[in-house]
Protein backbone atom coordinates (compact mmCIF):
# COMPACT_ATOMS: atom_id res chain seq x y z
CA UNK A 1 0.00 0.00 0.00
CA UNK A 2 1.37 3.36 -1.02
CA UNK A 3 0.94 6.44 1.15
CA UNK A 4 1.93 9.95 0.05
CA UNK A 5 4.76 12.19 1.26
CA UNK A 6 3.35 14.81 3.67
CA UNK A 7 4.11 18.47 3.05
CA UNK A 8 3.58 20.47 6.26
CA UNK A 9 3.71 23.98 4.81
CA UNK A 10 1.45 23.22 1.84
CA UNK A 11 -1.00 21.47 4.16
CA UNK A 12 -1.16 24.42 6.55
CA UNK A 13 -1.68 26.84 3.68
CA UNK A 14 -4.30 24.61 2.02
CA UNK A 15 -6.15 24.35 5.34
CA UNK A 16 -6.13 28.13 5.79
CA UNK A 17 -7.02 28.72 2.14
CA UNK A 18 -10.04 26.43 2.30
CA UNK A 19 -11.24 27.58 5.75
CA UNK A 20 -11.10 31.23 4.67
CA UNK A 21 -13.38 30.50 1.72
CA UNK A 22 -16.05 28.39 3.37
CA UNK A 23 -19.15 29.75 5.04
CA UNK A 24 -19.21 26.83 7.47
CA UNK A 25 -15.64 26.10 8.65
CA UNK A 26 -16.15 22.80 10.47
CA UNK A 27 -13.62 19.96 10.37
CA UNK A 28 -15.90 17.70 8.32
CA UNK A 29 -16.46 20.19 5.51
CA UNK A 30 -12.82 21.33 5.40
CA UNK A 31 -11.54 17.75 5.37
CA UNK A 32 -13.87 16.69 2.57
CA UNK A 33 -13.07 19.74 0.41
CA UNK A 34 -9.34 19.04 0.84
CA UNK A 35 -9.82 15.32 0.16
CA UNK A 36 -11.68 15.90 -3.10
CA UNK A 37 -9.10 18.52 -4.17
CA UNK A 38 -6.24 16.13 -3.36
CA UNK A 39 -7.93 13.26 -5.21
CA UNK A 40 -8.55 15.31 -8.33
CA UNK A 41 -5.10 16.93 -8.23
CA UNK A 42 -3.21 13.64 -8.08
CA UNK A 43 -5.39 12.24 -10.86
CA UNK A 44 -4.75 15.25 -13.11
CA UNK A 45 -1.27 16.42 -12.06
CA UNK A 46 0.41 13.35 -10.57
CA UNK A 47 0.77 14.59 -7.00
CA UNK A 48 -1.31 15.44 -3.96
CA UNK A 49 -1.62 19.04 -2.87
CA UNK A 50 -1.03 18.22 0.79
CA UNK A 51 0.66 14.83 0.69
CA UNK A 52 -1.47 13.84 3.66
CA UNK A 53 -2.49 10.25 4.32
CA UNK A 54 -6.24 9.81 4.57
CA UNK A 55 -7.85 7.65 7.22
CA UNK A 56 -11.18 5.89 6.78
CA UNK A 57 -13.41 7.36 9.49
CA UNK A 58 -17.14 6.97 9.98
CA UNK A 59 -18.06 10.17 8.13
CA UNK A 60 -15.50 9.83 5.34
CA UNK A 61 -11.80 10.40 4.67
CA UNK A 62 -9.87 12.41 7.24
CA UNK A 63 -6.42 13.86 6.46
CA UNK A 64 -4.43 12.34 9.31
CA UNK A 65 -1.62 14.88 9.74
CA UNK A 66 -3.86 17.92 9.18
CA UNK A 67 -6.28 16.59 11.78
CA UNK A 68 -3.41 16.14 14.24
CA UNK A 69 -2.14 19.66 13.53
CA UNK A 70 -5.56 21.12 14.28
CA UNK A 71 -6.13 19.05 17.42
CA UNK A 72 -2.64 19.80 18.82
CA UNK A 73 -3.21 23.54 18.38
CA UNK A 74 0.51 23.97 17.54
CA UNK A 75 -0.16 26.95 15.30
CA UNK A 76 -2.15 29.46 17.38
CA UNK A 77 -0.83 32.36 15.27
CA UNK A 78 -2.47 30.85 12.18
CA UNK A 79 -5.90 29.75 13.40
CA UNK A 80 -8.18 29.27 16.40
CA UNK A 81 -10.08 26.06 17.06
CA UNK A 82 -13.54 26.51 18.55
CA UNK A 83 -15.04 23.08 19.12
CA UNK A 84 -15.00 21.59 15.60
CA UNK A 85 -14.60 24.91 13.80
CA UNK A 86 -11.40 26.36 12.36
CA UNK A 87 -11.13 30.15 12.43
CA UNK A 88 -8.12 31.34 10.42
CA UNK A 89 -6.31 34.42 11.75
CA UNK A 90 -4.37 35.00 8.53
CA UNK A 91 -4.74 34.65 4.79
CA UNK A 92 -3.10 31.66 3.16
CA UNK A 93 0.40 32.31 1.89
CA UNK A 94 -0.15 31.13 -1.65
CA UNK A 95 3.57 31.21 -2.41
CA UNK A 96 3.49 27.63 -1.08
CA UNK A 97 0.62 26.60 -3.36
CA UNK A 98 1.05 26.11 -7.10
CA UNK A 99 -1.37 27.48 -9.67
CA UNK A 100 -2.78 23.97 -10.10
CA UNK A 101 -3.12 23.57 -6.29
CA UNK A 102 -5.16 26.77 -6.03
CA UNK A 103 -7.26 25.88 -9.08
CA UNK A 104 -8.14 22.46 -7.64
CA UNK A 105 -8.87 23.86 -4.18
CA UNK A 106 -11.15 26.50 -5.74
CA UNK A 107 -12.92 23.86 -7.84
CA UNK A 108 -13.44 21.67 -4.79
CA UNK A 109 -14.74 24.60 -2.72
CA UNK A 110 -17.15 25.51 -5.50
CA UNK A 111 -18.36 21.93 -6.01
CA UNK A 112 -18.51 20.73 -2.37
CA UNK A 113 -18.40 23.83 -0.15
CA UNK A 114 -22.14 24.34 0.11
CA UNK A 115 -23.12 20.69 0.53
CA UNK A 116 -24.40 19.47 3.87
CA UNK A 117 -22.71 16.87 6.04
CA UNK A 118 -24.92 13.97 4.93
CA UNK A 119 -24.30 14.59 1.24
CA UNK A 120 -20.54 15.07 1.75
CA UNK A 121 -20.40 11.89 3.79
CA UNK A 122 -22.19 9.90 1.10
CA UNK A 123 -20.03 11.34 -1.69
CA UNK A 124 -16.81 10.60 0.20
CA UNK A 125 -17.70 6.95 0.82
CA UNK A 126 -16.25 5.91 -2.53
CA UNK A 127 -13.99 3.07 -3.59
CA UNK A 128 -10.93 4.23 -1.60
CA UNK A 129 -12.95 4.63 1.59
CA UNK A 130 -14.73 1.29 1.16
CA UNK A 131 -11.44 -0.50 0.42
CA UNK A 132 -9.69 0.72 3.59
CA UNK A 133 -10.06 -0.96 6.95
CA UNK A 134 -12.13 0.87 9.55
CA UNK A 135 -9.86 3.60 10.99
CA UNK A 136 -7.19 2.44 8.51
CA UNK A 137 -5.21 4.32 5.91
CA UNK A 138 -6.58 4.80 2.42
CA UNK A 139 -4.02 3.87 -0.22
CA UNK A 140 -2.87 6.09 -3.06
CA UNK A 141 -3.71 3.21 -5.42
CA UNK A 142 -7.32 3.11 -4.25
CA UNK A 143 -7.71 6.91 -4.34
CA UNK A 144 -6.48 6.87 -7.95
CA UNK A 145 -8.81 3.97 -8.80
CA UNK A 146 -11.68 5.98 -7.32
CA UNK A 147 -10.67 8.82 -9.66
CA UNK A 148 -10.91 6.40 -12.63
CA UNK A 149 -7.17 6.40 -13.38
CA UNK A 150 -5.65 3.63 -15.47
CA UNK A 151 -3.37 0.98 -13.96
CA UNK A 152 -0.26 2.20 -15.79
CA UNK A 153 -0.75 5.72 -14.41
CA UNK A 154 -1.37 4.38 -10.90
CA UNK A 155 1.82 2.30 -11.10
CA UNK A 156 3.77 5.32 -12.33
CA UNK A 157 2.52 7.56 -9.50
CA UNK A 158 3.27 4.90 -6.86
CA UNK A 159 6.80 4.41 -8.25
CA UNK A 160 7.33 8.17 -8.12
CA UNK A 161 6.18 8.31 -4.49
CA UNK A 162 8.49 5.40 -3.60
CA UNK A 163 11.37 7.29 -5.21
CA UNK A 164 10.52 10.44 -3.24
CA UNK A 165 10.49 8.46 -0.01
CA UNK A 166 13.85 6.84 -0.82
CA UNK A 167 15.40 10.31 -1.18
CA UNK A 168 14.17 11.57 2.19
Amino acid sequence: MTTPVFNLEKSLQALIYVANRLQKKDFHKIFKVIYFADREHIAKCGRFITGDTYVRMKYGPVPSAIYNLIKSNEYPALFDINGYTVEPKVDADTIYLSVSDVRELDDSIKKYGELNMNVLTELSHGYAWISAAKNGYMSVEDILKEADCEKEYIDYICEHIALQKSLL
